[in-house]
């Protein structure tokens, strides 16, 4: 047991061995409940009666041939989707379908298929979007799968948004290393109402431990814009934060700017080149007065507008700095706002920003 907990790296399979546990018997009716599956072969695994709800990860190998999952409780996992897969292709009618569709057509073909069978009111619906599944998965053409995830997408309704779900779980684990399926899969994510699952949280955070640092810049992405919880999107803010390259702490940076909302954003910028400024730099007094000199700036734009009939409505930042500036308090409020970041491991702002006897604060007050 000592030798389990000290166990800090490596994948599932591998913490098996440490203590000692034979995966084709011992692990029958675990709690493997929101397990991370991530490079784990799981062949041969013995999964009888587990509950593998909300267990996910990316380059997991594993067959519903090869992989017993008997009784198993699957929702909302990695294993879900393929699963009802494998179920409908005993069925002598579903698998002469998938057969004719999938194995039988070439890709023009399949893509009109899709087009016409794949949407809102036809007959058969369900039947066709796991068909149309199927052949996402198992086409070699990337324009295929994605003119097919478009007509699933497109053809998804709140009432099965745990199935579609599963799906993306699958193509999470599956095309893992596919920039542009990740991509689709993300987009579609941030876009859904399924943004906020913790299960859909899940299955992105392993993508964190891709080998493509433009597939970690869009989990970081989107984890920063759909984590609930301030505890972890401070670890989210560490994990990015540490990394060595600046790009990634550049995309977490633009991603909590977002997060807090319009006004923050000219913050997140360094003043004399408009760039997300990083996390690690402080800012000096020269900078700070650009800062508030170009929100001024921006304030008085969106004045001149509504005053000029160009808008009806106060912008983000007469809404943000509005009463500050009336009470000529916005530095104090700048400061505040840039201790937010801070919250999150930023050093923009460590000490004092600005004491009150220096000339950005005599002239924020004159």
């Amino acid at each position: 047991m000592n030798d389990v907990l000290a166990y800090a790296n490596g994948n599932f399979g591998q913490l098996l061995k440490v203590a000692g546990l034979d995966p084709a018997q011992d692990l029958q009716h675990s709690n493997l409940r929101e397990t991370d599956f991530t490079d784990t072969d799981l062949t041969n695994y013995n999964l009888t009666g587990c509950d593998l709800r909300g267990a996910h990860g990316i380059r997991v190998k594993w067959d519903p041939n090869k992989t017993v999952l008997t009784h198993a409780q699957l929702e909302g996992s990695i294993f879900a989707h393929r699963m009802t897969l494998h179920k409908a292709l005993e069925q002598d009618d579903y698998r002469l379908l998938h057969r004719k569709v999938v194995r039988g057509m070439s890709w023009p073909d399949q893509i009109i298929w899709a087009m016409k069978s794949i949407r809102k009111g036809v007959p058969d619906l369900e039947q066709n979007r796991l068909l149309g599944t199927s052949l996402f998965e198992q086409s070699r053409d990337t324009f295929v799968r994605g003119e097919v995830l478009k007509y699933l997408v497109n053809s998804s309704d709140g009432a099965d948004l745990d199935r579609f779900r599963d799906f993306l779980l699958e193509i999470i684990n599956t095309f893992s290393g596919d920039l542009h399926l990740m991509s689709k899969a993300i987009d579609i994510l941030a876009k859904s109402k399924m943004r906020g699952s913790w299960r859909l949280q899940g299955a992105v955070e392993p993508l964190l431990n891709s080998d493509d640092n433009r597939i970690v810049a869009l989990a970081v992405q989107f984890l920063a814009t759909s984590y609930d919880r301030k505890a972890e999107l401070q670890e989210l803010a560490q994990f990015a934060i540490g990394r060595r390259g600046k790009a990634l702490r550049m995309v977490f940076v633009g991603a909590l700017a977002r997060r807090f909302g319009p006004g923050y954003d000219i913050l997140a910028r360094d003043p004399t080149n408009n760039d997300y400024r990083d996390p690690l730099l402080r800012i000096d007094s020269k900078e700070m007065s650009l800062v508030l000199r170009n929100i001024r700036r921006r304030y008085k734009e969106e004045e001149d507008a509504i005053s000029e009939g160009r808008r009806k409505n106060a912008g983000p930042f007469m809404v943000t700095y509005g009463q500050a500036i009336h009470d000529k308090v916005l530095l104090e409020t700048v400061e505040e706002m840039y201790r937010l970041f801070a919250d999150y491991g930023f050093r923009w702002t460590e000490g004092a920003v600005a004491s009150p006897s220096t000339p950005i604060r005599q002239r924020e007050n004159s």
